[in-house]
């Protein structure tokens, strides 16, 4: 029967694609990590709940709650998360939005696919799909055509589906057509001509037509209704320059990609009666990845004591808004004879180092994964053309690996310096941070190179711990600073330090001289106040002090491999942290803006 295959085809497909929908529509506003609290547990109880539903369901119409749910999902999805994000609460918000958004969706696809089996059957059918869920929905996010696909289209084409097979299931409901009777000859005459009897007619009508005189019915109302229930998130890729009606805000770009959801917007002249910190976020160009600000420059009248570059367009932009970006540079400053000569840049955010690199001369190679943030860097953050051979959008561990084994050929050079600064919504790509990839860096770095890492987090953490501990164990030697400038009370900044969510930048050279660095110069800052700042006062933290917490024992399970990585689960609990952060750093109107 053509509704089973419906149905089977939906029950295969259907739920590891709306978990995936589901996750991909909170992480703008919740990020990964806040996202992913207490979900499984959700989907595991929906469809727990759906094998021992204790209703009877006609099979006729079993598919129409779920079709009403799925119809209701994308303003559900988008406006319970906007609501419960204004909690900030990164777990009691996302635990409300799965329970009233998440929860109804499975547990009414898991009554569809079960309604009318066996309990026995209904049990394996949902665990079926809570395998397939565990399984897959993570591999959806390597299917590049679901990069263009949005969860409106999803959640409404899942509801119009539903409806679809209902339909397939109906009885004829068209009346009969009468049967016109064959005429008896009359008795006693002949006629010259005979009559031809009337042909007849069958009574009723195919089930068939009957179902599809509805379902072209049913179409076409779709076409008109179903547009109007997609919710009010922007269009990815956006077509053109968003202006916010109500607030100082545009979004310049919006594209679904390799890491997420990448934005590039910019606020404008604050309103009369903005407040401080609406004042203080003005006029700023920002890119963000999903919950996450990749970072950002200052433009218009807050391009200060600064000589400006310009966008594609031709745009001034000014200095970073962060700070950690700009101490990157200051791997120019350590003591090498002769100077560095070429960089690498491993995560590119909106291109400050590189660009400053480039700017200095240095030959640069780019790697970065996603190919809309190095899009944005060009086309909004006046990143240079780095030159051909010179952009790789990939994996940087296997781009590492192939490297290392050119210039152990000798088929490339080695770099004098290489900046690491993969990090992204509160957690980190922990394959990137191990052992095995320093020594991969080490073989591409020149014998006096310099590693420069960036890792946000506490410093008296065992994240921080495990990241300083694996970096000196490989390059013998690191120095490392912070990014905090707001304070020179010694009191205070320690406080800050140890519990504050902040970037931290490490130096790291296998050369056996002594890491230095050379007073920088006016040559160094580049018409920038912010360098002359942050190159002129380099803040160091303690590393001997961070490494010596670890306990004597435990120094091995403090060395982080590919067979020994906690980072990823640690820094998951760091995530909820950081988005607290990132809420006190813009308010509601832009993150609810993409």
């Amino acid at each position: 029967m053509l509704a089973d295959v419906v149905e089977a085809a939906a029950s295969v497909i259907a739920l590891p694609l709306v978990v995936f929908a589901y996750e991909r529509a909170l992480f703008p506003l919740y990020a990964s990590a806040p996202t992913q609290h207490f979900l499984i547990y959700f989907v595991g109880a929906a469809l727990a709940a759906a094998s021992f539903w204790p209703y009877r369901i006609s099979t006729t119409f079993k598919g129409l709650p779920a079709a009403a749910v799925y119809a209701l999902a994308p303003n559900a999805s988008f406006l319970v998360a906007v609501y419960s994000a204004r909690w900030k609460s990164p777990i009691w918000g996302p635990v409300f939005t799965h329970a009233t958004v998440l929860f109804p969706m499975l547990l009414s696809s898991g009554v569809f696919q079960s309604a009318g089996k066996s309990l026995l059957v209904k049990v394996l059918i949902n665990a079926t799909s809570f395998t397939l869920i565990w399984y897959g929905k993570d591999a959806l996010y390597r299917v590049e055509y679901l990069n263009s696909v949005s969860e409106n289209e999803v959640f409404l084409d899942l509801s119009f589906l539903y409806i679809a097979a209902a339909i397939l299931r109906l009885p004829s409901i068209l009346p009969p057509r009468p049967t016109v009777p064959k005429p008896e000859p009359k008795k006693g005459k002949k006629n010259k001509t005979e009559e031809k009897p009337a042909p007849e007619v069958s009574g009723e009508p195919s089930a068939m037509q009957s179902k599809s005189t509805i379902l072209l019915v049913f179409i076409a109302l779709a076409a008109t209704i179903y547009p109007k229930l997609a919710n009010s998130v922007l269009p990815h890729p956006l077509t053109e320059i968003y202006t916010h009606p109500s607030y100082p805000l545009q979004i310049l770009q919006s594209t679904q990609s390799t890491t997420g959801l990448i934005v590039v917007g910019q606020s404008l002249d604050p309103l009369p009666n903005a407040e401080p910190r609406d004042r203080q976020m003005s006029n700023v160009r920002y890119l963000r990845a999903a919950h996450s600000l990749l970072g950002g420059v200052w433009m218009g009248p807050k391009i200060w004591r600064t000589t400006p570059t310009n966008d594609s367009l031709g745009t001034p932009l000014g200095d970073s808004i962060y700070c950690a970006f700009t101490l990157q540079e200051a791997a120019r400053l350590v003591n090498s004879n002769p100077p560095a000569e070429n960089a690498l840049i491993i995560g590119l955010g909106v291109g400050i180092s590189a660009s400053a690199f480039m700017r200095h001369g240095l030959d640069t190679t780019i790697v970065e994964i996603d190919p809309a943030v190095y899009a944005a860097s060009r086309d909004w953050f006046g990143l240079p053309d780095p030159g051909a051979d010179r952009v790789f959008l990939e994996d940087a561990r296997m781009w590492a690996a192939k490297r290392r084994e050119m210039v152990e050929s000798g088929e490339s050079k080695r770099y004098d310096i290489a900046v690491h600064d993969c990090f992204s919504g509160g957690s980190i790509p922990e394959h990137v941070f191990t052992v095995e990839m320093w020594e991969d860096m080490k073989a591409i770095l020149s014998s006096d190179g310099v590693l420069v890492v960036n890792f946000a987090g506490h410093v008296n953490s065992d994240p921080m711990r495990l990241v300083a501990h694996t970096l000196t164990t490989v390059f013998g030697q690191c120095r490392a600073f912070h990014d905090y400038y707001n304070t020179n009370d010694p009191v205070l900044l320690k406080g800050i330090l140890e519990h504050d969510f902040i970037n931290v930048v490490f130096f790291c050279t296998a050369s056996d001289v002594p890491m230095t660095f050379r007073p920088a110069n006016f040559d160094d800052f580049l018409g920038s106040a912010l360098r002359q700042r942050v190159l002129s006062e380099l803040r160091e933290v303690d590393l001997k002090q961070v490494i010596s917490n670890i306990p004597a024992d435990k120094l091995d399970e403090f060395v982080v491999t590919d067979k020994n990585n906690p980072l990823g689960k640690l820094q998951l609990a760091q995530g909820d942290t950081h988005w607290t952060v990132m809420r006190d750093v813009l308010t509601d109107t832009f993150w609810e803006t993409y």
